[in-house]
Protein backbone atom coordinates (compact mmCIF):
# COMPACT_ATOMS: atom_id res chain seq x y z
CA UNK A 1 0.00 0.00 0.00
CA UNK A 2 1.41 3.42 -0.94
CA UNK A 3 1.56 6.20 1.62
CA UNK A 4 1.96 9.93 1.28
CA UNK A 5 3.43 12.43 3.72
CA UNK A 6 1.76 15.79 4.33
CA UNK A 7 2.83 18.80 6.43
CA UNK A 8 1.07 22.13 6.95
CA UNK A 9 2.81 25.21 8.37
CA UNK A 10 0.28 27.73 9.64
CA UNK A 11 -0.83 29.93 12.49
CA UNK A 12 -1.54 26.88 14.67
CA UNK A 13 2.00 25.54 14.21
CA UNK A 14 3.10 22.50 12.23
CA UNK A 15 0.64 19.70 11.55
CA UNK A 16 0.61 16.70 9.26
CA UNK A 17 1.20 12.98 8.86
CA UNK A 18 4.38 11.05 8.08
CA UNK A 19 4.72 7.36 7.31
CA UNK A 20 7.27 5.68 9.61
CA UNK A 21 8.35 2.05 9.17
CA UNK A 22 9.26 0.03 12.28
CA UNK A 23 11.29 -3.15 12.05
CA UNK A 24 13.48 -5.31 14.25
CA UNK A 25 17.13 -5.73 13.34
CA UNK A 26 19.91 -7.91 14.72
CA UNK A 27 22.78 -5.79 15.97
CA UNK A 28 26.24 -6.45 17.33
CA UNK A 29 26.76 -9.67 19.28
CA UNK A 30 23.25 -10.88 18.38
CA UNK A 31 21.55 -8.09 20.30
CA UNK A 32 18.33 -7.00 18.62
CA UNK A 33 17.04 -3.45 18.36
CA UNK A 34 14.11 -1.72 16.72
CA UNK A 35 14.61 0.72 13.84
CA UNK A 36 12.15 3.50 12.95
CA UNK A 37 12.62 4.89 9.42
CA UNK A 38 10.88 7.96 7.99
CA UNK A 39 11.75 8.03 4.27
CA UNK A 40 9.91 11.33 3.70
CA UNK A 41 12.48 13.13 5.86
CA UNK A 42 15.43 10.80 5.39
CA UNK A 43 15.45 10.04 9.14
CA UNK A 44 16.19 6.80 10.95
CA UNK A 45 16.26 6.22 14.69
CA UNK A 46 16.38 3.19 16.94
CA UNK A 47 15.42 1.86 20.34
CA UNK A 48 15.80 -1.27 22.41
CA UNK A 49 12.04 -1.83 22.14
CA UNK A 50 9.44 -1.00 19.51
CA UNK A 51 7.95 1.66 21.81
CA UNK A 52 11.38 3.27 22.31
CA UNK A 53 11.99 3.35 18.55
CA UNK A 54 8.58 4.96 17.94
CA UNK A 55 9.20 7.58 20.65
CA UNK A 56 12.68 8.25 19.26
CA UNK A 57 11.15 8.80 15.79
CA UNK A 58 8.62 11.27 17.21
CA UNK A 59 11.39 13.20 18.96
CA UNK A 60 13.63 13.22 15.86
CA UNK A 61 10.77 14.44 13.64
CA UNK A 62 9.87 17.21 16.11
CA UNK A 63 13.51 18.36 16.34
CA UNK A 64 13.86 18.24 12.54
CA UNK A 65 10.75 20.36 11.98
CA UNK A 66 11.61 22.85 14.71
CA UNK A 67 15.14 23.22 13.31
CA UNK A 68 14.19 23.85 9.68
CA UNK A 69 11.47 26.27 10.80
CA UNK A 70 13.80 28.22 13.10
CA UNK A 71 16.44 28.47 10.36
CA UNK A 72 13.91 29.55 7.73
CA UNK A 73 14.97 26.54 5.69
CA UNK A 74 11.63 24.82 5.04
CA UNK A 75 11.74 25.21 1.25
CA UNK A 76 15.48 24.57 0.94
CA UNK A 77 15.34 21.34 2.92
CA UNK A 78 11.91 19.90 2.09
CA UNK A 79 11.46 21.10 -1.50
CA UNK A 80 15.01 21.47 -2.86
CA UNK A 81 16.77 18.67 -0.99
CA UNK A 82 14.01 16.13 -0.26
CA UNK A 83 11.75 16.68 -3.29
CA UNK A 84 8.54 17.76 -1.53
CA UNK A 85 5.97 19.82 -3.47
CA UNK A 86 3.96 22.84 -2.40
CA UNK A 87 0.18 22.53 -2.49
CA UNK A 88 -2.51 25.14 -1.89
CA UNK A 89 -5.01 24.02 0.73
CA UNK A 90 -8.30 25.84 1.26
CA UNK A 91 -7.14 27.08 4.69
CA UNK A 92 -4.51 29.41 3.26
CA UNK A 93 -1.73 27.77 5.30
CA UNK A 94 1.55 26.89 3.63
CA UNK A 95 1.43 23.16 2.92
CA UNK A 96 3.80 20.66 1.42
CA UNK A 97 3.40 17.07 0.32
CA UNK A 98 5.62 14.32 -0.96
CA UNK A 99 5.23 11.79 -3.67
CA UNK A 100 3.94 8.42 -2.62
CA UNK A 101 6.18 6.00 -0.78
CA UNK A 102 6.02 2.27 -1.26
CA UNK A 103 6.92 1.05 2.21
CA UNK A 104 9.32 -1.83 2.49
CA UNK A 105 8.17 -4.93 4.40
CA UNK A 106 7.74 -3.61 7.92
CA UNK A 107 5.06 -2.40 10.28
CA UNK A 108 4.23 1.12 9.14
CA UNK A 109 2.77 3.85 11.33
CA UNK A 110 1.12 7.02 10.12
CA UNK A 111 2.56 9.41 12.71
CA UNK A 112 0.54 12.55 13.27
CA UNK A 113 2.59 15.71 13.79
CA UNK A 114 1.54 18.68 15.89
CA UNK A 115 4.01 21.32 17.03
CA UNK A 116 2.28 24.35 18.49
CA UNK A 117 3.18 27.79 17.21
Amino acid sequence: MEQQAYISFGSKGIEGHLPVALFEEAGNEGRKSWIARCPALGLSTQGDTKAEAEESAREAIDMFMEDITARGAIDRVLVDELGWQRIAPATGDQSLTTGFFQPFPAETLDLPIHISA
